[in-house]
């Protein structure tokens, strides 16, 4: 398995360079964008998390550009994917892009720090399987524990990007690291999952998970999208 982690961010297109790369600025907060030429940040989707498992590059992936799944009212689990290819592609929207990167981009750091809530609320662990190239997506969200239960977790968890007064959603998780399909606690963010003595912090759990049996909601960015 090939484990990477990315970081969500509410996006505007601002150019587009060609079918695959475009320049966004990064819109994470009430504030509108500004369109300023040093806002700017170039992305190009063709280093996309889908366009290089083929070729069995996914390790050097820099995007993770994919449409949520719907919820119980049939609505996309969060915002539509800026990109990645013109014409029809959404201008607004969110761009997944891989945590180093971030990091090492002032104004995406910056853009990140001004998240509502928690860091792990809009981070996503991609599990890739390296001999079927299947992807499995697991969402970060603000947790509590409730009670323990054996030698699993009683979780209450909160919808992503809640801020200061959390949100939960209306039913509990029993939380077992070792299930796999459900919940991812590896190397990755094992310093900010709950358990041990850690009684608040991150549960990444798998995205039809999250969505269909325990109703969490995921990010929805950017703030103009009215979602």
């Amino acid at each position: 398995m090939s484990d990477l982690l990315f970081i969500e961010l509410g996006a505007v297109v601002t150019e587009v360079l060609g079918a695959t790369r475009c320049t966004i600025e990064p819109f994470c907060d009430p504030r509108p964008p500004t369109y300023a030429a040093g806002s700017r940040v170039e992305v190009d989707f063709a280093k996309s998390l889908d366009s290089l498992l083929a070729a069995g590059q996914h390790a050097q992936a820099q995007y993770d550009q994919f449409v949520g799944p719907t919820d119980a009212a049939g609505r996309v689990a969060g915002s539509a994917p800026v990109g990645p290819s013109w014409p029809g592609a959404a201008y607004e929207g969110v761009v997944r892009i891989r945590e180093d990167v971030v990091a090492a981009n002032p104004t995406l750091a910056a853009a990140a720090a001004a998240l509502p809530g928690h860091p792990w609320e809009y981070q996503v662990v991609a599990s890739i399987d390296d001999k079927t190239k299947t992807v499995r997506r697991y969402h970060g969200f603000h947790a509590e524990v409730v009670r323990k239960e054996g030698a699993s977790l009683v979780l209450r968890v909160a919808h992503a990007g809640s801020g200061a007064e959390p949100r939960w959603a209306p039913q509990e998780v029993i939380y077992d690291p070792a299930n796999t399909q459900k919940f991812y606690a590896g190397p990755l963010v094992a310093d900010r999952v709950v358990g041990g003595a850690r009684s608040a912090g991150a549960v990444f759990i798998a995205l039809d998970a999250a969505v269909g049996t325990y109703a969490v909601e995921v990010p929805k960015l950017p703030p103009s999208a009215g979602l």
